[in-house]
């Protein structure tokens, strides 16, 4: 052997993150996301896998069978031998805890292992309730809506189609930390455009998205403008 090669103890710094980098751990995260990670090392990244278990690894729940192999996933930053990312496509999570245990090594076979937890909650919304009031009504009507996901940030998409099924106005609206029941939500019988719709039946459709983990419930009810 070479007396004279360097030697180097020093393992590989990294940082992970799930879904996105405000991600702590404990943290919930929605079932669809991605692992990230930022490795660097002086001497690089063991890439080839030389030596046996020598690669980076993603271990989802302490399980074998859910050892992930991020080699190809790993980029070098441009015109760096030191420094790279991760970005890996974690599908299917179930819902629950889970805990994530990541490994990478240098060329000088130095570990750095790293263990996060996080909770999946992907839940669908269910829209359970929507009440119009007053129906029929001839200026305004409002929706008192009662759904299943308290306490998120939501968005609330109100379309509005005729019996045709053309959608003659968009509303939305975010409420932020909700309680699960909102009725400050209406219509006033007009278009995109402003214009006064005819009188007759429509068909109002309400979307309720999360913005934590993007999860999306839906409901239609009926109403009518008598003017």
């Amino acid at each position: 052997s070479n007396n004279n090669a360097p030697t180097d103890n020093t393992p590989p710094t990294a940082q992970i993150w799930i879904e996105n980098k405000m991600f702590v751990s404990g943290a919930k995260v929605p079932s669809n996301t991605t692992l990230l990670a930022e490795i660097s090392d002086e001497n690089g990244i063991n890439l080839t896998g030389y030596g046996v278990g020598r690669e980076i690894t993603a271990v989802l729940d302490g399980e074998a069978t859910q050892t992930f192999i991020l080699n190809d996933y790993f980029e070098y930053e441009e015109g760096s031998y030191k420094n790279g990312t991760i970005a890996f496509p974690l599908q299917d999570l179930k819902v629950g805890k889970h805990t994530l245990t990541f490994t990478v090594w240098d060329n000088y076979s130095n570990p750095t292992t790293i263990e996060v937890d996080f909770y999946v909650e992907n839940k669908p919304i269910e829209v359970t309730e929507i009440t119009p009031y007053p129906n029929p009504f001839w200026s305004n009507v409002e929706f008192n809506v009662t759904h299943t996901r308290t306490g998120d940030d939501i968005e609330v998409v109100l379309v509005v189609y005729d019996v045709l099924g053309r959608a003659v106005r968009t509303i939305r609206q975010n409420y932020l930390d909700n309680n699960g029941n909102f009725s400050n939500l209406s219509w006033n019988g007009r278009d995109n455009e402003g214009a006064s719709v005819k009188n007759g039946m429509y068909i109002c459709k309400i979307y309720i998205h999360s913005l934590q983990d993007n999860a999306v419930g839906t409901s239609t009810v009926k109403v009518i403008l008598n003017r």
